[in-house]
């Protein structure tokens, strides 16, 4: 639906449970960067949190292996 590179990326899909979100970027300093995830799902929450688990494990090593390439 929207991204704003670096800053912010949100999307709107019913095909893997999450109906709806947007996760946004903050870059705190050289190290650190916060990072906010807000999302409408069908699943209940202790389903969610595994899967939002999941998901986020899965985007830190991608977002680690293309800073080894950088």
């Amino acid at each position: 639906m929207l991204q704003i590179p670096g800053r912010r990326i949100a999307w709107r899909t019913m095909s893997n449970g999450f109906t709806s979100g947007v996760v946004s970027f903050d870059s705190r300093s050289e190290q650190e960067t916060e990072v906010i995830l807000k999302i409408r799902s069908i699943f209940d929450s202790s389903n969610l949190s595994r899967r939002v688990e999941e998901y986020l494990g899965n985007f830190k090593r991608l977002v680690e292996r293309a800073e080894g390439r950088a």
